[in-house]
């Protein structure tokens, strides 16, 4: 927990869900919250109200996230490598947000400029601001263009989704094709190893005839499948 006010940079996960708490787990959290303040030393919230309130935000931040992993609603993953760099996963999903918020902001005015339209609402202070950036986008201000232009910006919203999910899933695939190269190059190196022992050793050296073949139990086998087809039908 940070002791400085309004200090968000080390909070990695979103407290926000889409699963619903039942009551139980509701009261567990407010105990551990609880708890966890009976432990720790609280500013006093008369003369630092601010820092009470901050110290309070953190220990129900640190619980609810607590909360969720327990519950499997958010996955532990490792935001660094072993270098604290960030990984490759984590800076192409913060990419992939910040232009999809910017999407979704011109989306959001857009939309809400159409209602105004289609209702002839009163222009707010707001409005009038979002009204010069869509004359901007748009040249013109009407039902057809406002529409049009959503359309355009739905695409490049669905087009940057399509191209996220694609490299995602190129990074795992490369991930997992690195991974099985590494453990054949030991396997390949063990067994290298183990024959370059055995030959130091004295083993006698493993010798091969192509004319015969045998099972592992002393019987012979068919070099072909003719040699099996013509010996069959001799029979």
């Amino acid at each position: 927990m940070t002791q400085v006010s309004e200090e968000f940079n080390e909070r990695c996960y979103d407290t926000r869900t889409k699963r619903r708490p039942n009551n139980k787990a509701i009261a567990n959290v407010n105990a551990a919250v609880r708890e966890v303040i009976k432990q720790r030393s609280v500013p006093d919230p008369v003369e630092n109200p601010f820092g009470f309130l901050w110290l309070v935000n953190c220990i129900v931040y640190s619980v609810i996230i607590a909360f969720y992993i327990s519950k499997g609603w958010k996955k532990q993953q490792g935001e660094r490598d072993q270098m604290g760099r960030p990984n490759w996963s984590s800076k192409a999903r913060e990419q992939f947000q910040a232009k999809a918020q910017v999407i979704r902001g011109k989306l959001s005015k857009a939309k809400a400029e159409l209602e105004r339209l289609r209702s002839n609402g009163k222009l707010t202070e707001k409005g009038k601001r979002n009204r010069t950036q869509l004359m901007k986008e748009c040249g013109t201000l009407s039902i057809a263009c406002l529409v049009s232009y959503m359309e355009k910006e739905k695409a490049k919203l669905r087009k940057l989704k399509r191209s996220y999910k694609s490299k995602v899933k190129h990074e795992e695939a490369r991930k997992l094709k690195k991974n099985s190269f590494s453990l054949m190059r030991v396997e390949f190196t063990r067994t290298l190893r183990r024959s370059l022992r055995n030959r130091r050793e004295g083993c006698e050296s493993p010798t091969y005839d192509a004319g015969i073949r045998y099972d592992g139990n002393g019987e012979t086998l068919f070099g072909s499948v003719e040699e099996a087809t013509e010996f069959w039908k001799s029979l």
